[in-house]
């Protein structure tokens, strides 16, 4: 994740679900409204799903290759995501 620039990271937990505490500057599309909202990602920059636990992300993934082929690399977090140690290590490096 911190290798790669210009990362969009996509928090697709249920609204039940979603993080009090995300990545910071992530985008929140639950994974029931991928197939509606997956315009709302940048084009050509690469994507990285998350959810709290990898299980749904699978599925957003699949939604997202299927209807996003201009997305230059996507992955999925397979397992709980980092978060709190990803948002502090960009507050130590000035990114906010």
């Amino acid at each position: 994740m911190k290798k790669t620039p210009n990362l969009v990271i996509v928090e697709v937990n249920a609204p039940e679900w979603k993080l009090s505490r995300g990545f910071t500057e992530a985008l929140w599309i639950p994974y029931t409204e991928m197939p509606t909202h997956y315009n709302e990602i940048p084009k050509g920059r690469p994507v990285l799903i998350h959810c709290g636990g990898g299980i749904v992300s699978k599925d957003a993934y699949k939604t997202l290759q299927s209807k996003r082929p201009d997305i230059p690399e996507m992955g999925h977090i397979a397992g709980a995501p980092l978060v709190q140690e990803y948002n502090e290590k960009r507050l130590r490096k000035g990114k906010s």
